[in-house]
């Protein structure tokens, strides 16, 4: 009697199309399937190709976050790394998942108040820590939105020497409430010293908030050859009318999409002189930034760089006209404190929860 077949098993597929199925599928349900053997766990160890990672102290700090994330302008004369993703709300108390970004995970803390800050910081060193050394060989493209950077975060980080495409938000008021210390940003200024030369494949930067000097910044896109895209925004020590342009046109002379927001200072032609050594730049973006003499930087960008396209900045004296408003009742309400932040378009007003220690 001739024995019967065993049903079909998806682990007995070939190993590159389990691969193949594998990383397309969503962060949770990669994860669900890494439970179901130590094959399958060895298998999705090498399959988390993408991931978003936050960790938020509470639902409004998690939603706040999404909000004041920076929503890159559309680039329409070349292909960018980061696309736009829209931003919505998190379910509270558990690991949530945003339908539009299946690739986005964040985890909120239960009853934060109940621990000190410096607890929820070593939750935060050690929990992303974890995941980049578990998933360091795999990762391709990488979000965190962080507290902050410690220097004890840097040998995970250095680990992810496969990665192509990298955010890093340094998300502080937002989350914890409370302004960097000195002693946070030295620690800082630290991490960013080690991170030279981390990440040699990289080709798409984005950073956000971070305390890192031009020096620093050289020292990690210097090492990454094949880099074509870089965004900062709220990097102050990155100052634009000062020796950043001349950095960049010599580290990187092959960019091709450069974003600046929010990096401080008055520029002119003499300033933005290097950008002429950028061969190969075909999109610029100059955001929340001044030039002193108007029209200097149109005329440059259409006669002497050629650049395909450019977002000009804002004349000396010009003012921001966009201003979004809260409800007054909110300000009447007592349920929290109104927060004012300013960004490269103008005025926005959010409402946090007390933070208390």
């Amino acid at each position: 009697m001739p024995a019967t077949p065993s049903p079909p098993c998806l682990l007995s597929l070939p190993p590159e199309l389990l691969l193949q199925i594998l990383a397309s599928l969503p962060v949770r349900a990669l994860l669900s399937f890494s439970l179901a053997s130590r094959s399958s766990h060895a298998l999705s160890l090498s399959s988390l190709h993408t991931l978003s990672f936050a960790i938020h102290t509470s639902r409004a700090a998690s939603t706040t976050s999404r909000l004041t994330a920076w929503d890159l302008p559309a680039i329409t004369s070349t292909h960018s790394a980061f696309s736009r993703t829209h931003k919505s709300p998190t379910k509270a108390n558990q690991p949530s998942e945003s339908p539009l970004d299946p690739h986005a995970i964040s985890t909120i803390i239960p009853r934060p108040h109940l621990h000190r800050l410096p607890t929820l910081l070593k939750f935060h060193l050690v929990l992303h820590s974890s995941i980049l050394t578990r998933y360091s060989s795999s990762l391709r493209t990488l979000s965190l939105s962080l507290w902050t950077l410690p220097a004890a975060l840097t040998p995970a980080l250095r680990r992810l020497t496969n990665i192509r495409v990298l955010t890093i938000r340094i998300d502080d008021t937002a989350t914890l409430h409370c302004p960097r210390r000195s002693s946070t940003r030295a620690d800082e200024r630290n991490a960013w010293t080690q991170l030279a030369g981390a990440w040699p494949r990289l080709t798409a930067l984005q950073l956000e908030n971070c305390d890192l000097s031009v020096r620093q910044l050289v020292g990690v896109v210097a090492a990454a050859p094949q880099l074509r895209e870089l965004w900062v925004r709220r990097c102050h020590k990155l100052n634009a009318a000062g020796s950043l342009f001349g950095a960049l046109a010599t580290s990187v002379p092959r960019l091709e999409v450069l974003g600046l927001d929010c990096c401080g200072g008055e520029i002119d032609e003499k300033v933005l002189t290097p950008v002429g050594g950028m061969r190969g730049l075909r999109y610029l973006a100059l955001l929340g930034m001044h030039e002193r003499v108007p029209g200097s930087v149109e005329r440059a960008a259409a006669k002497v760089w050629r650049i395909a396209e450019v977002v000009l900045p804002k004349s000396v004296g010009e003012e921001d006209s966009d201003v979004i408003e809260v409800d007054p009742a909110y300000m009447a309400g007592g349920e929290g404190d109104v927060v004012e932040s300013f960004g490269s378009t103008g005025r926005v007003f959010w409402i946090h929860e007390r933070w208390t220690h």
